[in-house]
């Protein structure tokens, strides 16, 4: 029975070695920097005085949060650039757009080109009805000048009559009926003429109207793709962020002056970040929703976001160091 006993412990010790060795290969492995190199961080060296509340200092920014912040960098940086493929030797994304994989980065490259697209055909589309419309203007305009001419010959003709018949009254009776029936044949041919270019242009228009429609449902459909992808890399990134979220909101208040300095060193006056600032406790959620209604919108957040905690990162050495230590310490008990 105590062999039996000795055998089950020993089993239970040894898959918790295992455990605990595969939990601290995975943390090192979500670490970017488990060399203790800060290289690939952007040096903004923050100055706020904010930062001698925070560093190092528990629910400020310790060793989790250092690793949260490294960790976050690692998925975004994913999900914008995509995983290096080895055979392909290439980046290659997990989002998938007409049978292709794609990047965030990529994704946004193709939110601009539908934008650029459709705004294109609705421009040429314009130009063409604009001159369509120039066109009967402008015939409208030597309309009326025959018109006019006519109006003059007309007179010139019942004058010359006149001179020529004054004397002979039947004569000039004849000359002014005359005058009548040529006046009403050509107000009923520009009639006619009216008429004509009123239902060209009403063909026009119809048209016009008709390829625009064309071009807005080709382009919601484009869009609705990309749409659907949004919602799911909102879904994903605040996934992520999660432990970014929970880890923030308890030094809001120290974090916001140093959002502000950095949006101010980095020349991002209107970064989504600074929105923190509007806004209470527990509503970043909602904010992001109401921000991020493109990808462009997305990425730039992921961006800012990215960029911001390694500011912070290499503007807390105390609390780096005790992330140091606490990477030292797992790769000694593998």
């Amino acid at each position: 029975m105590n062999t039996i006993h000795q055998k089950s412990r020993s089993y239970t010790l040894v898959i918790l070695a295992f455990c605990n060795v595969l939990i601290s290969s995975l943390l090192i492995n979500n670490v970017l920097y488990a060399k203790g190199d800060l290289s690939h961080i952007d040096h903004i060296k923050l100055t706020n005085p904010a930062l001698r509340f925070i560093d190092g200092i528990p629910f400020g920014v310790d060793a989790k949060a250092i690793q949260n912040m490294l960790s976050i960098r690692q998925k975004i940086r994913k999900m914008q650039y995509g995983i290096y493929n080895k055979k392909k030797k290439k980046y290659i994304g997990h989002y998938t757009l007409n049978g292709k994989n794609h990047t965030l980065k990529s994704l946004v490259a193709i939110e601009k080109e539908y934008e650029s697209d459709f705004c294109r055909k609705k421009t040429e589309l314009y130009k063409n009805h604009l001159n369509t419309r120039t066109f009967r203007y402008a015939w409208t305009l030597h309309e009326e000048k025959l018109e006019k001419e006519l109006e003059e010959k007309l007179f010139e003709q019942e004058a010359l009559s006149i001179r020529r018949h004054s004397n002979d009254e039947q004569q000039l009776l004849e000359a002014k009926k005359l005058k009548r029936k040529v006046k009403r044949e050509y107000t009923s041919r520009l009639k006619k003429e009216r008429e004509k270019i009123q239902r060209e242009h009403m063909i026009n228009v119809q048209e016009y109207d008709k390829k625009l429609q064309t071009f807005q449902n080709e382009h919601t459909k484009k869009m609705a793709l990309l749409q659907s992808l949004l919602k799911d890399i909102k879904k994903e990134l605040m996934i992520i962020t999660g432990p970014f979220l929970e880890q923030a909101r308890s030094a809001k208040e120290f974090l916001l002056p140093l959002m502000e300095e950095w949006a101010e060193k980095v020349g991002r006056p209107f970064s989504p970040l600074l929105r923190w600032h509007e806004e209470n406790d527990g509503t970043e959620r909602e904010i992001f929703e109401q921000d991020a209604n493109s990808l462009e919108r997305v990425d730039r957040f992921c961006t800012d976001l990215v960029d911001f905690n390694e500011s912070i990162v290499y503007s807390c050495p105390r609390a780096y160091k005790q992330f140091m230590k606490l990477l030292s310490g797992l790769k000694q008990s593998i």
